[in-house]
């Protein structure tokens, strides 16, 4: 039987002992409308989403093989502040993936402003032997990711200053 994440959540809500349900590490292409306003109707759903982004720039994105570009992430959490008004975002970033130029970073970040996350991870990219990327030309050098993940990590602690402010 196949059972989708709100139909998950659903069922995990209504077992002995479970008090609050927390979901993490989504992946945008797996989350509608239809689930996201069931989800807003379980009353033991934490408003709390971590979505993988990776990236704010469509290119970027691209190069990673994402099954969706920046629009549709904001489209996917604008919708889930429809429903749940409350709820907050935290994420993941990756910095320096090969070819990522500075325009492109720039957008990441304009892209996190954007959003308002409460929290960003991030990670700069480390290439794993046998992948794509690992092969993929125009790789990051080691002093560019940490320069990035630096500023990244500046416009973090604004989003979060930003998002304490107003809670």
């Amino acid at each position: 039987e196949s059972v989708n994440l709100a139909e998950m959540a659903a069922r995990a809500s209504d077992l002995y002992g479970i008090e609050r349900i927390r979901l993490g590490s989504l992946e945008p292409v797996f989350i509608d409308e239809k689930k996201v306003r069931l989800l807003a109707e379980n009353p033991k759903l934490c408003r709390q989403f971590h979505i993988a982004l990776q990236s704010g720039s469509n290119a970027v994105l691209e190069r990673m093989n994402r099954r969706y570009t920046a629009e549709e992430f904001l489209e996917l959490v604008s919708m889930i502040r429809t429903y749940m008004p409350d709820s907050v975002f935290t994420t993941d970033m990756m910095v320096g993936f090969p070819g990522e130029t500075e325009e492109e970073f720039c957008e990441s970040m304009a892209f996190a402003r954007k959003v308002g996350f409460s929290k960003i991870h991030i990670f700069p990219y480390s290439p794993r032997k046998g992948t794509a990327a690992a092969k993929m030309d125009n790789q990051i050098s080691k002093e560019v990711k940490s320069e990035r993940a630096a500023r990244l990590s500046e416009v973090a602690a604004e989003c979060e200053r930003q998002f304490f402010a107003s809670a």
